[in-house]
Parts: structure tokens; C-alpha cells; sequence
């Protein structure tokens, strides 16, 4: 498979022949059939717990990352607020401190609704506790829990995966 970079090189070399001349590279590799594939790890801090409650997930959600993240403060509340995502028409509640404003424009930090899917003993990476349930992250998904988290036995390992693309 070929990896990302090798597109970027192909693109270049395509459109900005130079570009790869300044860099002193004189062509763009060919992929071997053997080739791995591109691969990245990930690893998180966060605090865990164990999950008491079984919880099913919903797949009607919305992610808000940093490329769409303009809303609208609906109505304003200590902890979340209502918010109308601009980008989506979608509206949902985000963490009161995750709003910042920029150029005039009410902004949200990366959040989503996902209601996480969990079983009674997963293992969760604790982001954030609130009053309605926490937010957590599990192989890699972010998402709220509403049921009870218990403290993680000692020999409890935190997320950890590596990703073949």
C-alpha cells in the first residue's frame, strides 16, 4: 500500500516539478507488493476506571473538531450550554468552558454527543467527570457514560493501539 506521503510526493511532482528538484530528490518511489502499510501508535494520560453499568451507544452524533467548530450559544448554564453547531444545523450541549470566542465568532473546543457503548468492566480513560455521567475514551472513541465508574485495579493498562492504514 502506498502511504500518504508517497501521494504528497506524486502531487508534487506532478504539479510542482521543481519543488522535488530543490529537495534533491529525483523521483517519486514505487510502492513494493510487500510494502507495509503506513502505521501510527497512540497512547492516553488520562486517569481510568472501570466501568460498573453496561451502556448502549448511539450512532445519531456529532463530532465538532476544530475545522467546523462555530455555534451558537442557545441558552447559557454553569456547567453546558445549548448550542446550535453552525456548520451541521445539529443542536446539542457542550461543555460551558469548551466555548471560547474568536474574531467575534463563538467557537467550540473538539466535543461531541456520542453516547459511548460500554460493558460492565471495560476499562475507560477518564477525560472528564460531570454532573450528567463523564466523558470518556475507550479503543480509540470518545463518549459520555451515564452509569457508575469504579476505581481501576492497580494492574490496569491505559489505552494503547496501533493503527495499519
Amino acid at each position: 500500500a502506498e502511504t500518504l506521503g508517497c501521494h504528497l510526493m506524486a502531487f508534487l511532482g506532478e504539479r510542482y516539478p521543481a519543488a522535488l528538484e530543490k529537495y534533491k530528490i529525483t523521483e517519486v518511489p514505487q510502492g513494493e507488493e510487500e510494502e507495509d502499510p503506513a502505521a501510527y501508535e497512540s497512547y492516553d494520560g488520562f486517569p481510568l476506571a472501570v466501568a460498573a453499568d453496561g451502556q448502549a451507544g448511539d450512532d445519531d452524533c456529532i463530532n465538532i473538531r476544530w475545522s467546523q467548530n462555530p455555534v451558537e450559544v442557545l441558552e447559557y448554564g454553569p456547567e453546558f450550554c445549548r448550542c446550535l453547531h453552525l456548520a451541521s444545523g445539529r443542536t446539542l450541549d457542550i461543555l460551558t468552558d469548551y466555548l471560547y470566542e474568536e474574531g467575534g465568532v463563538t467557537r467550540a473546543e473538539d466535543c461531541t454527543d456520542h453516547k459511548i457503548a460500554l460493558r460492565p468492566g471495560d476499562v475507560v480513560s477518564v477525560v472528564r467527570r460531570t454532573s450528567r455521567g463523564a466523558l470518556v475514551k475507550r479503543d480509540g472513541l470518545s463518549g459520555w457514560y451515564t452509569g457508575r465508574l469504579l476505581p481501576a485495579p492497580p494492574d490496569a493498562k491505559p489505552y494503547f493501539s496501533s493503527l495499519n492504514v
